[in-house]
């Protein structure tokens, strides 16, 4: 296996990024009878968008399409050895979030959305990626359960069996397969009693995302074998019924049952569209520019802060008369651009401090303990 940063990869995220950015302030911002939405409880639903409701409440799916991206960015990570897998992971996450959640929280307290002290709770949490909530912001649920896959390639690093990764994958996807496979014989979603939580953190609800994205990266450069192959389809068949079920509330709000299968082939097309990317790279056909990177970095301080900050924006802009399309306009351009600025000003200047926290001598110990049993590997 070879590194590569694919263009492709940095434009579907991005893509996606923007896409769960519309589901929230185009859709659930205002969606009547949803379920408790914080854009909602900021912008007060002043705006709707009845005219688009039926696209805009499927760009939650943009959140199946960043795992299957994990999946194959994490697993291009894991070389090197434990301690730089686990400083590259701190230094890309943790700058974000330690700007992010702060500034989210400072608009919490403006608006009087939750008790000071509850929101002192929701951002300590949020800063220390604790994986059970309330968090600053609902979508933070999601790095609970990256946090888990990285653990997964944390722990194969540790003990020196990076080479046991297409098994891991391959165990962590079918486990999750099984799961919402045997809803299929007795009807869809039979599942729903199991700990929401523990399902998200044991990867049980979502590992078949991040395994088809990880199996996607070990196949780059090897003759992949028909039975890879036949857990990647299996998974897949998998995610889409995922999907289905995670859509069931926002489609009911919105429309008919059949647009959680729209959002499940758009899924499909997109781990498509990934699969078209390796295969180009493996001939050689790169997509590559200066714009996809800045575009990639941009879209994690976007996912953090589109939600409450977009919905700031719109309370705003309803406090100035705007329209609700050049309210949702202004919203949406402006945190893709305060995205942009964070990542390549605000997250460059707490990155720089915090890597000189971690390559600092009172690290070094946690160094030594994290690659003990990794330097004494036969």
């Amino acid at each position: 296996m070879h590194k590569v940063r694919l263009g492709e990869i940095d434009a579907l995220r991005f893509i996606a990024a923007v896409s769960v950015a519309m589901f929230h302030l185009a859709f659930w911002s205002w969606a009547p009878e949803a379920a408790y939405s914080t854009s909602k409880a900021v912008s007060l639903g002043r705006y709707s968008y009845e005219s688009i409701q039926s696209i805009a409440s499927l760009g939650w799916v943009g959140v199946e399409i960043f795992f299957v991206i994990s999946g194959f960015v994490i697993v291009y990570s894991a070389t090197g050895g434990p301690w730089r897998f686990l400083r590259s992971r701190l230094l890309r996450l943790v700058p974000a979030v330690w700007i992010c959640a702060p500034v989210t929280a400072a608009v919490l307290i403006y608006f009087s959305v939750f008790m000071p002290s509850d929101i002192i709770g929701m951002t300590v949490r949020s800063l220390v990626f604790w994986p059970k909530g309330p968090w600053v912001d609902g979508v933070y649920w999601t790095l609970g359960v990256e946090i888990s896959f990285y653990a997964l390639m944390f722990v194969l690093l540790v003990i020196g069996r990076l080479a046991w990764i297409n098994l891991a994958l391959c165990l962590v996807g079918l486990l999750s397969s099984a799961y919402w496979l045997a809803a299929l014989p007795i009807g869809i979603f039979p599942v729903a009693h199991i700990d929401e939580m523990l399902a998200r953190l044991l990867l049980i609800r979502h590992g078949c995302f991040f395994a088809i994205g990880g199996l996607l990266w070990t196949l780059q450069g090897t003759k992949a074998g028909r039975g890879l192959w036949l857990v990647i389809l299996t998974c897949m068949a998998a995610g889409y019924v995922e999907i289905l079920d995670a859509g069931r509330e926002p489609v009911t709000l919105a429309g008919p049952a059949w647009l959680s299968h729209i959002a499940a082939v758009t899924w499909v097309a997109s781990v498509g569209f990934l699969i078209l990317a390796v295969k180009r790279e493996l001939h050689g056909h790169r997509w590559q520019s200066p714009c996809l990177r800045a575009a990639g970095l941009a879209t994690f301080p976007l996912y953090l802060l589109h939600d409450v900050v977009g919905a700031w924006l719109l309370r705003v802009s309803s406090w100035a008369g705007l329209s609700r399309w050049v309210a949702l306009a202004l919203s949406l351009f402006a945190v893709i651009g305060l995205s942009f600025l964070v990542s390549h000003i605000a997250e460059p200047v707490v990155r720089t401090g915090l890597r000189r926290l971690i390559d600092s001598r009172y690290f070094r110990r946690i160094q030594r303990i994290v690659e003990y049993r990794y330097r004494n590997l036969p």
